[in-house]
């Protein structure tokens, strides 16, 4: 079974190249005055990915902190956050995968993560507070 699902803005960047639909989501990210991200696009056969990185980021309750026994004290964007912005970015794509056939079509793969500099300067903050 298939599902089909298309973005609000997708019929508007259909014909752009991935650069030019990063630079569309950076403006749309800029919504969020309390977080700065960087957003990079990587190429590849066949395929092209969007990476969205938070590097700042003053309201810590988009922040939650991730705990296992094989990593502990590891800062993850909280849940709500990265849905708001998952969306954000999946209004410029589409998805005509069928997984169970191992068949995947989408405009772009997205990545969301949190840059290793503030990633790091969290745990710093973590450990003084601790």
């Amino acid at each position: 079974m298939t599902t089909e699902v298309i973005g609000s803005k997708y019929n508007q960047v259909k014909d752009l190249d991935i650069k030019d639909i990063a630079k569309l989501i950076r403006q749309d990210l800029k919504k969020f005055k309390d977080c700065k991200f960087s957003v990079s696009i990587h190429r590849y056969a066949n395929g092209r990915s969007l990476i969205v990185k938070l590097t700042e980021c003053s309201d810590l309750n988009k922040i939650q902190i991730y705990y296992s026994e094989y990593c502990s004290n590891k800062p993850i964007l909280s849940n709500n956050f990265q849905t708001e912005i998952g969306s954000i970015i999946n209004q410029y794509n589409f998805d005509r995968s069928h997984p169970q056939s191992d068949y995947f079509h989408v405009n772009f793969y997205h990545h969301l993560w949190i840059d290793n500099n503030l990633e790091i300067k969290l745990k710093e903050q973590l450990r003084v507070a601790a």
